[in-house]
């Protein structure tokens, strides 16, 4: 029975990195024509003065600014540019945006959570160990916590300073938990938490059906840094429920290489 499963992990490692065709006997696909030069350069070119001008909803206030933090390459020459918003040099949580430009440098669309004008002071009134306390007793067993980072949340009508830490741990029942917590730089109090945690159930080939843990909108792994499971483009899965138990679904494949890592 062992070897029977560490077959099926093998054989689910070499689809999800890309070598479907040598497991299932089915060829490659035939790589995309070559971009034209210059292609991503002009795209980008075009994607960052969008972020730039505040087109649309890019909008932002002063002291704000856009910053490029990954690009996807798409097909016809197309670029998702995603952007992170910073105001005053702190990271802003909840501004992020992507503008779709094209290798001719031509911008067609752009996409931005809505964002409130910021006005607010940089200086923090509590202290980074302090909040740190603060946030590590949202969970109910942790374990460690990451350094708090000042920066900025977005909440409907306003932005907040606050310290961010990311705490790991277990819940009362024994399950694990990481959680987010964002902690009002000026008064102390909690503004949110968001648990990274989801027990998400899950139909694999081998194993038929489990429940694996993933973080809360991807398939990666919550407790294990750098182990993410998804397609050939490199990104993670994004729609839970994961799998059909197909023999030839990679994200069948996925459930069976967490739950055996789990």
């Amino acid at each position: 029975m062992k070897s029977t499963r560490l077959g099926a992990v093998v054989a689910a490692l070499a689809l999800t990195a890309g070598l479907t065709g040598a497991v299932t006997g089915t060829t490659s696909a035939a790589p995309p024509p070559p971009e034209q030069p210059g292609g991503k350069a002009r795209a980008l070119a075009a994607a960052d003065r969008a972020a730039d001008s505040g087109l649309d909803g890019l909008r932002h206030s002063p002291g704000e600014e856009l910053v490029r933090t990954r690009v996807t390459p798409w097909d016809d020459g197309l670029y998702y540019a995603a952007y992170e918003r910073t105001y005053l040099g702190l990271p802003v949580t909840g501004g992020d945006a992507v503008v779709l430009a094209d290798s001719r440098g031509r911008v067609l669309d752009v996409a931005a959570a809505p964002a409130p004008e910021l006005s607010l002071s940089p200086r923090a009134r509590i202290s980074a160990a302090a909040a740190e306390r603060t946030a590590t007793a949202r969970v109910a067993h942790p374990e460690k916590a990451t350094a708090p980072e000042l920066g900025v949340l977005l909440t409907d009508d306003k932005g907040v300073l606050i310290w961010q830490s990311t705490v790991t741990g277990t819940t009362t029942a024994g399950a694990p938990s990481v959680r987010e917590v964002y902690v009002d730089a000026r008064t102390g109090e909690v503004v949110e938490t968001r648990e990274q945690v989801r027990d998400a159930s899950g139909q694999g080939y081998h194993y038929g059906t489990v429940d694996i843990d993933t973080a809360a909108n991807s398939m990666t792994d919550p407790l294990r840094t750098g182990f993410q499971c998804g397609g050939q483009n490199g990104a993670p899965y994004t729609t839970p429920p994961w799998g059909n138990g197909g023999a030839n679904d990679l994200e069948s494949a996925c459930v069976d290489i967490m739950y055996a890592a789990q």
